[in-house]
């Protein structure tokens, strides 16, 4: 019989789950990899114009000691720094990838409530009636703490409005009408235009990728929270759910190969 016990922070399950929690782990740290990288290359600028600045004050006191040396490089350190700035973060691609996250949440969770893991029944559950109530049950809903916390923000907004995000993004990678995205560091930018837009009529608000990512975060949590309280309350029932969400992980579920893993 498995079992399934979460507490808000660990999870305690048997063995034959352990890869379903592996393969989000997995997805999780793809995302939070690329959540960093706007701070890396910040931090990484940073760090090149103080060891630029470094150098500058080394061969002046080189000077001042009489000590023949020519500091040649900054040019070439400076071009290093304008490079930085050509790797651009990509706010697109890092909701669609969000995106993606939640519509695995969404599958296991369409596996898990109707008991079945194929992959055409699951399609057929995946339209807009369960994208609305999935969200409206995890995402927007005062149990999940990201939303309780951005209420004032989140009640401008919807499910289906969010579905229309979701669709303009896969279909035509822009968003569709009545939100927007912005990043994550310009957030009290956004408030501010949204005042200027509602004044004038109309209902566009902005959502940050950190949005999105607490928002699934904590939805996340509220995943897992049901099927501890499925075990809990009637294992066997739980047994019959979850080995669903199991069985689509070990079919479908990808992999991360690591060079030292290929002997080539």
């Amino acid at each position: 019989m498995s079992h399934f016990i979460f507490n808000y922070k660990e999870v305690n399950i048997s063995p034959y789950l352990r890869p379903i929690i592996i393969f989000l782990q997995t997805i999780e740290e793809d995302i939070e990899e690329n959540n960093s990288l706007f701070e890396k290359k910040k931090k990484t600028k940073e760090n090149m114009l103080k060891l630029l600045n470094l150098c500058k004050s080394m061969t002046q006191r080189m000077k001042d000691e009489n000590i023949n040396f020519e500091f040649k490089d900054q040019d070439y350190i400076l071009k290093l720094t304008d490079e930085l700035d050509l790797i651009q973060y990509s706010l697109r691609f890092q909701f669609l990838g969000l995106f993606a996250y939640i519509e695995t949440l969404m599958t296991f969770h369409i596996a898990y409530t109707h008991k079945i893991d194929s992959e055409a029944e699951i399609i057929k559950f995946s339209n807009e009636k369960t994208f609305k109530q999935f969200w409206n049950r995890y995402f927007f809903t005062k149990n999940n703490e990201y939303y309780k916390s951005r209420k004032k923000i989140f009640s401008k907004t919807n499910a289906d409005t969010v579905r229309k995000l979701r669709n303009g993004l896969f279909h035509f990678l822009s968003p569709g009408q009545g939100i927007g995205m912005i990043h994550h560091e310009f957030s009290q930018k956004a408030r501010k235009i949204e005042k200027k837009i509602f004044k004038k009529g109309a209902g566009t608000i902005f959502i940050s990728d950190k949005d999105l990512y607490s928002l699934t975060t904590d939805a996340f949590k509220l995943i897992m929270k049901d099927w501890s309280d499925d075990y809990l309350n009637n294992p066997e029932l739980f047994q019959e759910s979850i080995k669903n969400v199991s069985s689509i992980v070990v079919r479908n579920g990808g992999h991360k190969i690591q060079d030292k893993h290929i002997n080539i």
